[in-house]
């Protein structure tokens, strides 16, 4: 069995998980929401895909948590939103979606950004959710170089409570992409090469449809706003076709 949540709203299915999809999701077709979306429209057979790849059985009952929300364990702060928390019998897959993102910001330059108790007490909370899952005596120190969404993501799957534990970047382009692989690596080494949670790249190759390409077209020209749009493409159709995906796992 298999259910579907965005946020904290369960979606029985795929329409119904498409129209909780909030105007920032569609606001762009750009966005990685999209691809992820369209991708899991069929579950079951992509929950097959996903336990062969990464090597981790994902028996029922299974929820899909669309931006899974897990607050601040100290300080003041936003919650860390995981783009899908795959919760299974006795596994939780964190999902983190990647198609155009930018670089994103170290734990180490967020620290400064600006400087203060607060950002520190939010991160060392982070860190003890990771502390307490492997068992380590992961330091700020020992993650002030890798990306701060990382470190918190990392602490989101390690806040469900299940023996096993993993997380994907799920990236929607041909190729298993070096700095990914290179972060997930240097984060397992800085947990001592723990078994308590394993990283994996997921690489799935994307083909824009054209109903896609049309409606980047028109979002380029700035002055046609394309969620409505977007949305019902998603709910008479498919924006992509995917090919096969490929994995890499820390270590490969």
């Amino acid at each position: 069995m298999v259910t579907m949540r965005y946020d904290d709203k369960v979606a029985p299915d795929f329409e119904h998980l498409v129209k909780l999809l909030p105007p920032k999701a569609v606001a762009s077709p750009l966005r990685s929401t999209l691809p992820l979306v369209d991708f899991w429209r069929t579950p079951e057979s992509r929950l097959a895909q996903l336990s062969a790849a990464i090597g981790v059985a994902l028996d029922p009952p299974i929820e899909l948590c669309f931006e899974f929300p897990v607050p601040v364990q100290r300080g003041r702060g936003n919650s860390s939103y995981t783009d899908l928390m795959i919760i299974a019998s006795s596994a939780a897959v964190a999902i983190e979606a990647k198609l155009t993102e930018p670089r994103y910001q170290t734990a180490g330059d967020w620290l400064r950004d600006p400087p203060g108790p607060n950002r520190s007490e939010v991160l060392e909370g982070w860190l003890h959710l990771i502390r307490d899952a492997t068992g380590t005596a992961l330091s700020v120190r020992d993650v002030t170089g890798l990306p701060y969404q990382l470190i918190h993501r990392t602490a989101s799957v390690c806040s469900v409570l299940r023996p096993i534990r993993a997380v994907v970047y799920q990236v929607f382009e041909e190729g298993l992409p070096e700095p990914y692989v290179r972060n997930l690596a240097k984060l397992w080494g800085q947990l001592g090469r723990s078994t308590a949670i394993s990283f994996h790249v997921l690489s799935c190759p994307l083909y824009s449809l054209p109903t896609h390409d049309d409606l980047v077209k028109r979002w380029k020209q700035r002055n046609h706003p394309v969620g409505d749009a977007l949305r019902t493409a998603l709910l008479t159709g498919t924006l992509f076709s995917f090919g096969k995906p490929a994995s890499q796992s820390v270590p490969g």
